[in-house]
């Protein structure tokens, strides 16, 4: 795995042994685009910052030793908002994945604490080492973000339970007071580049999950579930999945079968559903139009005999059997009996390879959603971030007038005075008109080209680094300007 990080082009790396840093080349944004983003105060860029290892570069196993529950993420967001100098901070822990969002002054001491931090983490645990640990800055970062949110990043590509983990955790951030309105905003784009996504692309069409793909063969027998009778049989973690899914589509009745009765009742209620024994099964069967069995049992728990007796009093009644069970828990020869219909995990599995190569075939479209939104997303900052330069760039210009009228004003005539500090209002208001009106471009350019109003920042001094060590007087002009304390200085 490549691990990105800053070279020696990056503004922020550090100078050479015995020189000064290199020339700033801004980072590589999507498309090709290199894009710097520049700080509120002007005195560094500020970056957004990600540190994090997914499914995509560690192994399960290992992403469960920095995994954090949401009262471990409470506690932990101060220390790491304080440990990496970080403005704000919200992170994001799944079963696939954790990943922390910042922003920084110093978005590259901020990426080695981060890490850092997550190596202890995982030190602790006997976890993950820095191979397995990817670093993200500004367009790059926000770009991941957008793409974890809209659920191309997913194991199950086009997913939408992690949008709603993004959402949650930058709610837990804001609770804790470190994630502002900038984590704000950036939450708000994510949201709106999930929905652009999913109404403009087929990136969630189909079912993915073998949940998903039984409630999709039910309907496709069925069509509309809201008059028919369900029987799930299982109440393990699949038995749930099922149950969930089948009663967002409102049947007429749902059944939860199970051998252990209290964990039945348990499901049931959750889900306002009815529960019984696993020998009940039968007495259900009788009324149920869709079964799905999620079980374990070493033998089949429904069988060529028991179908056909419940099918019996109703010899135009259809029956849909659907087993999700590993070993199959449904003997095969079911399928024989009339009007039955069954279908196993394997026709799941084609259903769900079918669904998400049609959603693979998507991602390009949803890129291109993601790279317009994360243009988008900068724009809008740099829109905000144009109004403090534009006052910054005119109190420098009037400070550098006032200076230089002040020094001045000795060789002008009492009468004369009030003129000259009219000139040099109107020359600084012509001075700074060409300079405003290209940074209110910049921040308009569908590019939000953050690199130039760097520049500008650099070139006006706006950046913190002072003008090459003659003050703020404005004691950078000719001999004469300087030594005109005698001879031809009158004008």
């Amino acid at each position: 795995m490549t691990k990105e990080r800053f070279t020696k082009a990056d503004p922020q790396a550090p100078p050479r042994a015995g020189g000064s840093p290199e020339t700033p080349v801004a980072p590589v944004a999507p498309g090709g685009r290199r894009v710097e983003t520049p700080g509120a105060n002007g005195s560094a860029p500020l970056r957004v910052v990600l540190v994090g290892a997914s499914h995509k570069t560690a192994p399960l196993h290992l992403l469960e030793s920095i995994a954090l529950g949401p009262e471990e993420v409470r506690e932990a967001l101060p220390e790491i908002r304080r440990t990496a100098g970080l403005e704000e901070v919200f992170l994001l822990s799944t079963c696939n994945r954790t990943e922390i969002y910042g922003s920084a002054a110093d978005g590259a001491r901020a990426a080695e604490r981060l890490e850092a931090w997550l190596l202890e983490r995982a030190q602790r645990r006997a976890g993950l080492t820095g191979e397995h640990v990817f670093q993200k800055y500004d367009q790059e970062a926000v770009d991941h973000l957008f793409r974890v949110a809209s659920g191309i990043d997913s194991m199950m590509v086009g997913e939408t339970q992690i949008a709603g983990q993004v959402q949650d955790a930058l709610e837990l951030a804001r609770r804790e007071r470190t994630a502002g309105s900038f984590m704000t905003r950036l939450g708000s784009c994510a949201s709106r580049a999930l929905k652009r996504a999913r109404t403009e692309t087929a990136i969630g069409s189909g079912s993915v999950s073998v949940a998903s793909a039984s409630v999709h063969l039910a309907r496709r027998v069925f069509g509309d579930l809201s008059r028919r009778t369900v029987l799930v049989v299982g109440a393990g973690d699949t038995g749930r999945l099922v149950a969930e899914h089948f009663r967002e589509h409102e049947p007429r009745a749902l059944f939860i079968a199970n051998r252990n009765l209290d964990k039945a009742e348990a499901l049931a209620r959750s889900l306002g559903a009815a529960a019984v024994s696993l020998e009940g099964r039968f007495e259900v069967l009788q009324s149920a139009d869709v079964v799905v069995c999620a079980t374990r049992s070493p033998e089949p728990l429904f069988t060529p005999e028991s179908v056909r007796e419940a099918v019996r009093s109703q010899s135009s009644r259809v029956l849909l059997l659907i087993d999700v069970s590993l070993p199959r828990n449904v003997d095969p020869a079911v399928a024989s009996v009339g009007n039955v219909f069954l279908h196993d995990m394997y026709d799941l599995r084609r259903i769900v390879e079918q669904n998400l190569s049609r959603r693979q075939k998507e991602v390009p479209a949803v890129e291109r959603v993601i790279e317009e939104e994360v243009e988008a997303f900068f724009r809008m900052r740099f829109s905000i971030e144009a109004g403090p330069m534009i006052r910054e760039l005119r109190e420098s210009f009037e400070r550098l007038g006032r200076a230089e009228l002040e020094r001045h004003l000795r060789h002008f005539r009492e009468e004369d005075r009030a003129v000259a500090e009219r000139l040099t209002r109107d020359l600084v208001n012509k001075l700074l008109h060409r300079p405003t009106v290209e940074i209110h471009a910049i921040a308009r350019e569908s590019e939000g080209d953050a690199g130039r109003l760097l520049w500008i920042r650099r070139l006006f001094g706006l950046d913190g680094r002072g003008d090459d060590g003659r003050g703020d007087d404005g004691r950078g002009g000719n001999e004469d300007d300087r030594n005109d304390g005698g001879g031809s200085g009158t004008p």
